[in-house]
């Protein structure tokens, strides 16, 4: 018999609409948000933080909840356990904790990159190594398909991010402000 914890769980007893209105606000709102209100510019330069985390996360959790609710799925049995599901929790927070550490300097430091690295990213983590492989396992050719090509994007992005300078956000938008200042310009008026 298959066990559902942690996130399959969770897939299985929240609404595909909450679940994506949730994701949509801790990603993409919370971080124009965050800016605005305490750096005093609402901005997401990085590619694989806009796009990539956002589309992954909504892939991920509408492909597993069909997955999830379909009759006689297989998880694997190592994911049937909480200890594991907390642990790999744990070490994708651990991970992105050192991260955020090696990496502030040259961010500047704000808070909203914080916020990514210590909330956001140990869940893409997290529904990454729990939900994916039961995609893999249970998921249609078409399905398993889909899951390489979002992790393919994402990974091309966080490349062209890192290529580009724009992992980077703050110094980035500094430095190439001449070519964004008209949209700045038109949220300053709209703001006030």
């Amino acid at each position: 018999m298959t066990t559902f914890v942690g996130s399959h769980k969770a897939m299985q007893s929240v609404r595909s609409s909450d679940a994506v209105a949730v994701i949509f606000i801790m990603t993409l709102g919370a971080m124009f948000l965050g800016r605005w209100l305490l750096e005093g510019l609402p901005y997401q330069v990085s590619l694989s933080a806009t796009i990539g985390d956002t589309a992954g996360f909504i892939y991920v959790i509408l492909r597993a909840q069909e997955v999830l609710k379909r009759p006689g799925i297989q998880i694997p049995e190592l994911l049937q356990r909480r200890d594991v599901h907390v642990w790999i929790l744990m070490v994708g927070f651990v991970i992105c904790i050192l991260g955020c550490f090696l990496s502030l300097r040259t961010r500047q430091g704000q808070i909203m990159d914080i916020y990514h690295d210590v909330f956001i990213a140990p869940m893409f983590i997290y529904l990454g190594f729990t939900l994916v492989p039961v995609i893999l396992a249970n998921g249609t050719r078409k399905e398993m398909y889909e899951a390489g090509s979002y992790i393919t994007l994402w990974l091309s992005l966080a490349a062209f991010d890192w290529y580009t300078g724009m992992i980077a956000q703050r110094p980035w938008l500094t430095e190439h402000f001449h070519l964004v200042w008209p949209v700045h310009w038109w949220i300053f008026i709209w703001t006030t």
